[in-house]
C-alpha cells in the first residue's frame, strides 16, 4: 500500500515538473549574425560614403516584431529594442569597438537600430559631409580635384565587421550581442556581380477575415519575402541605389485590380500580418474580394517587376457599426433575409399568386358539386313530399269510402 502512494507521489511531481518546464520561457542565450553583407563607396556628387546593407535571418526579424506580451511568454523578458553595430579600422590599427559597445548597443557611433520585423537594412559608414566623420577617416580623407571629400584607397586601407545587438529587461536590462562578421576590406571598385533581372514573387497565405475590437472588419493576411529578394534588395540599396517594393492589388468584386495600402510599410517582413483597412461601402452587402501582389523595383532606364503571388479570396461578410455581422442585404426590397438568394417578399407574393391560382378552379369546382349535391337533395326531398301526399290522399280516400258503404 505505502508502495501505491509513493508511486502516486512520484507520478504527480512527474506531472507538475513537466507542466512548469511546458510554460517556462526560454533563456535567450545567443541571437542570429547579420549575412549577404553587400556595400558600396558612393559617391552622391558632394562627398563620398560607404554605403552597406545586410540581411537578418528570419528568426531575427520575427523576434525583433515580437510584443513585449510574446517576448514576456516566450522569452521572459520585455522592452527589448535591436541594434546593428558597425566597427572599422583604419590601415589596420584598432578597431573602433569599446566596453560601451557592450552595455550600451546604441553607442555606437555606425550602424542604427532594426524596425520590427525587418529582415533588410542598408546603413552608412565615414559620410565624408560630416565634421565627425571626416575627423574620424584621418588620413583617409582627402580633398579630390574638385574639392570634394573622398576616401583615399589607393594609400589607405579601411575595414569594417558587423553585428547585431539586442538589449532588453528581464528583472534588470542586459545587452545580447552576435559574433562579428568576417572582416571586410573596402574595394572602391568591388564587384557584387551584375544587377538581379528576375524578381521572384511575393508568397501571401493565411487569408482571412479580422476584427480589431467593434471595428469595421479588415483584411489579413500572411507574407513571406523569398530569400532572394532579400538579396536582391540589399544589392539593389547599394549598388544603384533604389529599393525594391512591395506593390498590393485588391479586386473587390467588379473583375477590376486597384492598388492599395498596407496597414504597415510594404518592406520586407517575415510572417508579419498585413492588413488592408475596408470602408463602409465595402461591408455595406456581403462581397468577395481578391488581393495579389508583386515586387517593383525601379531603375534609370527601365522598371523591372516580378510575377504576381497567388491570389487570395475573401469572403467578407455584411457589417453595420453598432450591430456587427448582419445578413446579406436583399437586393430587392434591402430589408428582408433572402430565400436562396431571392427576396421573402417576392416568394410570398408569388406563393399567394400560385394560391389564388389553384384556389378559384379548386373553390369553383367545389362550388359546382354543392350545387349539384343540393339539386339532387331537393329533387329526393320533392319526390319523397309527392310519395307522402299520394298516401295521404290514398289513406283519405280510403276511410271516405268506408263511411258510405
Amino acid at each position: 500500500m505505502v508502495k501505491k502512494y509513493l508511486a502516486l507521489i512520484l507520478a504527480l511531481i512527474v506531472i507538475s515538473v513537466s507542466a512548469i518546464t511546458a510554460n517556462a520561457s526560454v533563456e535567450l542565450t545567443e541571437i542570429d549574425d547579420p549575412y549577404g553583407i553587400v556595400y558600396k563607396v558612393y559617391d552622391d556628387s558632394v562627398a563620398e560614403r560607404v554605403s552597406i546593407s545586410c540581411i537578418f535571418t528570419d528568426d531575427y526579424a520575427a523576434m525583433t516584431g515580437m510584443t513585449n506580451e510574446e517576448s514576456q511568454k516566450k522569452y521572459g523578458f520585455i522592452n527589448a529594442s535591436t541594434y546593428v553595430q558597425i566597427d572599422y579600422r583604419i590601415d589596420g590599427g584598432e578597431w573602433q569597438a569599446d566596453e560601451i559597445w557592450e552595455t550600451t548597443p546604441n553607442a555606437a557611433q555606425y550602424g542604427g537600430n532594426v524596425p520590427a520585423g525587418d529582415t533588410v537594412r542598408t546603413f552608412d559608414l565615414l559620410y565624408l559631409i560630416n565634421e565627425i566623420d571626416i575627423k574620424n577617416a584621418g588620413a583617409l580623407a582627402k580633398k579630390d580635384d574638385k574639392g570634394r571629400n573622398v576616401f583615399d584607397l589607393d594609400n589607405h586601407t579601411l575595414e569594417f565587421r558587423i553585428r547585431t545587438t539586442m538589449t532588453f529587461t528581464d528583472r534588470i536590462a542586459q545587452v545580447i550581442t552576435s559574433e562579428w562578421s568576417d572582416t571586410i576590406k573596402v574595394e572602391r571598385n568591388k564587384d557584387f556581380g551584375e544587377a538581379p533581372t528576375d524578381l521572384e514573387a511575393p508568397e501571401l497565405y493565411d487569408a482571412r477575415i479580422a476584427y480589431l475590437d467593434d471595428e469595421m472588419p479588415y483584411l489579413a493576411f500572411e507574407l513571406k519575402t523569398p530569400e532572394s529578394i532579400k538579396e536582391a534588395e540589399a544589392w539593389f540599396s547599394t549598388q544603384e541605389p533604389t529599393y525594391v517594393t512591395l506593390l498590393v492589388e485588391l479586386d473587390r468584386g467588379d473583375g477590376a485590380w486597384e492598388s492599395v495600402n498596407l496597414s504597415v510599410s510594404a518592406g520586407h517582413y517575415v510572417n508579419e500580418t498585413k492588413a488592408i483597412y475596408l470602408t463602409a461601402s465595402d461591408v455595406e452587402d456581403v462581397s468577395e474580394m481578391k488581393v495579389r501582389a508583386r515586387y517593383v523595383t525601379y531603375l534609370e532606364d527601365k522598371t523591372l517587376y516580378s510575377d504576381y503571388s497567388d491570389v487570395l479570396e475573401f469572403s467578407v461578410p455584411r457589417w453595420v457599426e453598432g450591430k456587427g455581422i448582419m445578413h446579406a442585404k436583399c437586393k430587392v426590397c434591402g430589408i428582408c433575409y433572402p430565400i436562396f438568394g431571392q427576396c421573402m417578399f417576392v416568394i410570398g407574393g408569388i406563393a399567394l399568386l400560385v394560391a389564388v391560382v389553384v384556389a378559384v378552379p379548386v373553390k369553383m369546382n367545389l362550388d359546382k358539386k354543392k350545387a349539384k349535391k343540393a339539386a339532387e337533395e331537393e329533387e329526393r326531398q320533392r319526390k319523397l313530399e309527392e310519395e307522402r301526399r299520394a298516401y295521404d290522399k290514398a289513406k283519405k280516400d280510403k276511410k271516405n269510402k268506408n263511411k258510405k258503404g
